[in-house]
């Protein structure tokens, strides 16, 4: 597979048109793509608003007969202009310029025979037609059908437009495609972000540290690094809830967490594991580092005004990676040291070092 743009006219079963496909490629990984068609109807359409011409788009009867089912060819005819071309009923032009194609039969089939693009001036009714054939080729390269438009325009006039009027749509179709890239990459780190962060207090949240925990755990077994965690409880938070009201508890755990982004360090991870409770994971950090750590902590929240009415403490329990360990069983030893310093009145830090 590649992850190229592709563009290309695409013969269908109900509709014909051209197919852009622009992969979204997103830290070195393909998160999708930006698909945008346009039916031969409205390309006809832009351009007959564009340019006083008459448009004409014929497909081959042999793409059709292997591409369709027989039941399903009822929405083509014979064109006018060639046997071996069918006019979509969608796409059926307004002027048939019989005379023209007959007059210039020879020019005509020429071109049509020769599988590649072109043009001719006739003389008609006192004036120089133009007659261009642009051909069209499907995704495997092979042109499968053809736009031919008639002009009253001379030659050099004709060719400076179109060129104008490829540009133009080139440089809208391009525009287009960007602006979806960009939007569908932002949406996507907006849904990222959502995914892996508490939205009350903007820390990480549950599933994000455990994926962070992962790949430290892993990193400190391989390289004998150390690695603390700070399990974090807010204490008597269900006082401040039941007696001021979930707003003012909503606002103790952002002061929390505002604090908490302060005092750590940028190597450290701070998360909100639920409910009033906060995990800490610190790298390269041993358990009597740690545990400073946590009680300088301890104390700073002590001495700051969290809330607007009660004086805000929290426990915290203290637990060391050692060989043995997971992260379940890591966790679960922090958990009980914060057990172990609710135990003994709140307001301290506890750890438990082994396993």
């Amino acid at each position: 597979e590649t992850l190229t743009p592709v563009i290309a006219y695409e013969e269908g079963r109900i509709y014909n048109g051209y197919r852009f496909v622009y992969p979204l490629i997103y830290n070195g990984i393909h998160c999708g793509s930006v698909e945008i068609s346009f039916s031969m109807k409205s390309f006809i359409t832009i351009l007959s608003q564009l340019e006083a011409s008459d448009y004409y788009f014929g497909i081959k009867k042999s793409a059709v007969e292997d591409v369709l089912f027989k039941e399903n060819r009822y929405r083509y005819i014979d064109s006018f202009f060639s046997p071996n071309f069918l006019f979509d009923q969608e796409v059926i032009p307004t002027n048939t310029n019989d005379e023209i194609f007959t007059n210039s039969s020879n020019e005509l089939t020429s071109i049509l025979d020769s599988d590649t693009s072109g043009g001719y001036v006739v003389a008609y009714k006192g004036k120089q037609k133009l007659v261009l054939v642009n051909f069209i080729q499907n995704l495997a390269g092979d042109p499968v059908a053809c736009f031919i438009s008639v002009s009253d325009e001379t030659v050099h006039e004709k060719l400076a437009r179109d060129n104008w009027q490829v540009s133009a749509i080139s440089l809208i179709i391009f525009i287009v495609l960007v602006v979806t890239a960009f939007l569908l990459i932002k949406e996507r780190e907006k849904l990222k972000f959502l995914s892996l962060t508490d939205m009350l207090t903007g820390l990480n949240n549950r599933n994000a540290i455990l994926h962070i925990m992962e790949h430290e755990l892993d990193r400190a077994k391989r390289y004998k690094r150390a690695l603390s965690i700070m399990m974090i409880d807010i204490d008597n938070f269900k006082q401040v809830n039941d007696r001021y009201g979930h707003a003012e508890g909503d606002e103790v755990l952002r002061n929390l967490a505002k604090l908490m982004r302060s005092a750590l360090r940028t190597s450290d991870y701070a998360s909100r594991w639920g409910g009033e409770e906060f995990l800490v994971l610190l790298t390269d950090t041993s358990f009597e580092a740690a545990t400073i750590a946590s009680e300088k902590f301890c104390a700073e929240v002590s001495s700051s005004y969290l809330s607007n009415f009660i004086p805000v403490t929290v426990s915290i329990g203290v637990s060391t990676y050692v060989d043995v360990d997971t992260i379940d069983s890591l966790v679960a030893r922090a958990d009980k040291a914060l057990y172990d310093a609710k135990r003994q009145g709140k307001n301290r830090v506890v750890g438990i070092k082994k396993a």
